[in-house]
């Protein structure tokens, strides 16, 4: 194996800058007073420890995919008004932005307001733009350590950042680097007079914005998911485990402690939040935690019990929603399915229809997750609906194809199977609404072919749009068939 290599950044020196050897670092700090130096394994580490500004650098690439961003934050304790400063270098182009406010939420953090406002204002220019990549270039610590979870999030202002950051993490690269105190940074230099300027003239100068107005909606991420079921057989703990292993979350096993056997912890794909899973010796199961996107699949896996309306009923004050009232409700809109459906089936649409019950997180960029219960539900009954006319494939769905990618038509030599318009064009518009589940799947290495819903009320239309197609399908294929 190969000598790793290293990268030594000198501070202080005959000629501050980065060597990739020693003997070349030791000419500049051999007997050189107060010298400081340092080496790294990585050479953007090397770059943060200094400060490097490589913002003017990047003016002369023209590059409309790549922003660089100094930011900066100020307060004035009299007038109790906080600053931001946006120095922005992009595609050639340098721009200067700064704002003010005085926000009571906020105040008691003095400058770190203007600092983190100053960096979300930043990402906000960065996505506007279609950038793919920023770097951020910032002289107070937390603006990097509150993203890289070093640092928990405490003040008001510092959870709405983090919150805000996975979602910008989202459509952007996001690079840190570090102005070290007192290297007359010119970026930083100019970030900080703009903050300080925004104070001085109580004005914003500055063509777009952010919302920070819904504090109270963005608290509701500290609500835990608090859910208890009793689990039929203890095998169905390592069972769930498994699933969210094939679903490719980052899980975490967990020491037991006291009266819990087993632990494991499953982190959300989009949210600094966990979801913790407890099985206790009596074979009850808790689930607690703040992973609203992984506690969905929980809800999917135990949608198979011959008890899930009964494990809804126990959990109604977590829900918030009124179990009984949302089945017969359910029941109406079903109505002659269920003599058709196995039992886990209707649980899983139900569990969909549930979902329009219930409370969304607030202000996600993404809710699509929410879609899986009906995605599923549509999957199996496709699969219930086509074995009818013995044309079923147990591992995917071959009998349809398209020709533009976009509508997806039953091969011919399987109509014939079927013999009927109306029921065809009714199972195709099952399949079609189905096949949406690619447009919203998690791939962020190709995320510009991936959809995005922003809006829970478009959850909520999808999911009653799914429950409707899967109620008129079976109700064409019943008046449609042969006696």
């Amino acid at each position: 194996m190969g000598k790793k290599k290293k990268y030594y950044a000198v501070k202080k020196g005959r000629n501050p800058g980065i060597y990739e050897s020693w003997e070349e670092t030791r000419k500049q700090v051999d007997r050189f007073s107060d010298a400081e130096y340092k080496s790294f394994s990585s050479l953007e580490d090397a770059k943060e420890y200094l400060g490097i500004e490589r913002g003017k650098l990047e003016t002369a690439t023209n590059n409309p995919d790549k922003v660089v961003a100094y930011v900066d934050g100020s307060y004035d304790n009299k007038e109790k008004i906080y600053g931001s400063g946006i120095y922005i270098i992009h595609n050639g182009i340098e721009k200067e932005f700064y704002k003010y406010g005085n926000d009571q939420n906020f105040l008691s953090t003095r400058n770190i307001a203007g600092e983190i406002i100053a960096t979300l204002l930043a990402l906000e220019y960065a996505k506007k733009q279609n950038a793919k990549e920023i770097d951020i270039y910032y002289d107070y610590e937390g603006i990097k350590k509150w993203a890289v979870e070093e640092w928990k999030t405490k003040s008001d202002i510092a959870k709405i950042y983090k919150i805000k950051f996975e979602e910008y993490k989202e459509y952007l690269n996001i690079n840190f680097y570090k102005i070290e105190s007192h290297t007359n940074n010119p970026g930083n230099t100019k970030a900080d007079e703009l903050a300080r300027k925004a104070i001085e003239e109580k004005q914003n100068n500055i063509e777009f914005n952010i919302s920070l107005d819904n504090l109270d909606e963005i608290k509701k991420y500290d609500k835990n998911v608090n859910f208890k079921v009793v689990l039929e057989k203890k095998e169905d703990f390592n069972l769930l485990e498994k699933l969210y292993e094939i679903e490719n979350y980052e899980i975490t096993k967990l020491e037991s402690q006291g009266s819990v056997i087993s632990r494991f912890k499953v982190k959300s794909k989009m949210l600094n939040n966990y979801l913790f899973f407890n099985l206790y010796e009596n074979n009850v199961l808790l689930i607690q935690g703040k992973a609203y996107d992984a506690f969905v699949q929980a809800q999917m896996f135990f949608s198979k019990y011959g008890s899930y309306k009964e494990i809804l009923r126990l959990n109604e004050e977590f829900l918030k929603a009124n179990v009984e009232k949302a089945e017969n409700e359910f029941d109406l809109i079903t109505k002659n399915l269920s003599n058709f459906l196995q039992e886990e089936i209707k649980n899983l649409i139900f569990t969909a229809y549930l979902i329009t019950k219930q409370e969304k997180m607030p202000g996600l960029s993404d809710y699509s997750f929410y879609l899986m219960p009906i995605m599923r539900a549509m999957e199996a009954f496709l699969h219930a609906i086509l074995d009818e006319f013995k044309i079923d494939n147990p591992d995917k769905f071959d009998m349809f194809e398209t020709q533009d990618r976009i509508h997806y038509y039953l091969k011919n030599e399987y109509k014939k199977n079927i013999n009927n318009f109306d029921v065809e064009i009714a199972i195709e518009k099952c399949y079609n609404f189905y096949h949406k589940r690619h447009n919203f799947a998690h791939a962020k290495n190709k995320f510009a072919l991936t959809k995005l819903i922003d809006d829970p009320n478009k959850i909520d239309a999808m999911i009653m749009e799914g429950i409707q197609l899967i109620k008129d399908t079976y109700d064409i294929y019943i008046n449609n068939k042969k006696p």
